[in-house]
């Protein structure tokens, strides 16, 4: 366990892993809160590094982008990330809360609330905090009232607009 504030280089820590384990197992799965093309020019940042340092992986589970990839190709290593890891949280709440709707934290940039027609997934879109999962029991105008307030984070969409902006 690292002291509170410490991180390490994820792609140093999977060689390791993979010198200690590669020969005794039939697979090597990294799952990595990572994209897949390097960020703000942080080496060792992205999936695209972990499969250059790990070429032994046989596949690479990405996760910080939400874009949808099915299948890439790195340095002869498969990576793949999920796109909508909103909703595959707010399922998960649901499940384990049984509760009706969910809310959970922004996980698309470009996401909006447009007048019209609100599907359940949309909440998801508009709740910018930490993931704490709570079950609550409140009436529809407690949920109405929450859902208001959550949108009074953001600024009304505009045409033009390319992405999110806060309030």
């Amino acid at each position: 366990m690292l002291p509170a504030g410490v991180f390490r280089d994820p792609v140093v820590e999977t060689r390791k892993i993979v010198d200690k384990i590669g020969g005794d197992v039939d697979l090597l799965i990294a799952v990595m809160h990572m994209g897949m093309d390097n960020k703000y020019g942080v080496k060792d940042s992205d999936a695209s590094d972990l499969a250059d340092a790990c070429p032994e992986l046989d596949l690479i589970i990405a996760s910080h982008d939400h874009t949808q990839i099915e299948g890439k190709l790195l340095n002869g290593v498969l990576a793949v990330e999920n796109a909508d890891m909103a909703q595959s949280i707010n399922e998960v709440q649901m499940y384990y809360t049984g509760a009706p709707v969910s809310a959970a934290a922004l996980f698309i940039m470009t996401a909006n609330m447009k007048e019209g027609e609100i599907h359940k997934s949309d909440s998801s879109l508009i709740y910018k905090y930490a993931n704490t999962l709570y079950k609550l029991q409140m009436t529809g105008a407690q949920l109405k009232q929450y859902m208001e307030w959550s949108v009074n984070y953001y600024n009304q969409y505009q045409p033009g607009d390319l992405t999110i902006s806060f309030n």
